[in-house]
């Protein structure tokens, strides 16, 4: 459904877990919280809107034992994807050619 209102010329805004989903493999941020709660997941395959992976919240201190002690881990281990690191100030333009621009909303 989401693909095919954004190839109806919609827009994809996601924030948090909503950027990491839209690219392929949500597998880099397992780690991070507890499987427990998601009995019904049965995979970690994204919407592939984009080509990357977002790593949200870099930098933030509620998310900085995950990152350090166990996510970190996973995202050098997958050469499969491109890992983009984001602060909670910046966003991603993913645009139709395949390029992307990281803005920085505490300096643009």
């Amino acid at each position: 459904m989401i693909q095919h209102l954004i190839k109806m010329g919609k827009h994809y805004v996601g924030t948090s877990a909503g950027s990491v989903v839209a690219g392929p493999d949500i597998s880099l941020i397992r780690n991070l919280d507890n499987e427990t709660v998601a009995p019904e997941l049965n995979g970690y395959k994204g919407l592939s809107l984009v080509d990357i992976v977002v790593l949200p919240h870099w930098g933030s201190p509620w998310f900085k034992e995950g990152y350090l002690n166990r996510g970190l881990d996973s995202s050098y281990g997958n050469p499969v994807h491109k890992v983009v690191l984001l602060t909670d100030n910046q966003y991603v333009h993913c645009r139709e050619d395949g390029s992307i621009k990281i803005f920085d909303v505490a300096v643009d």
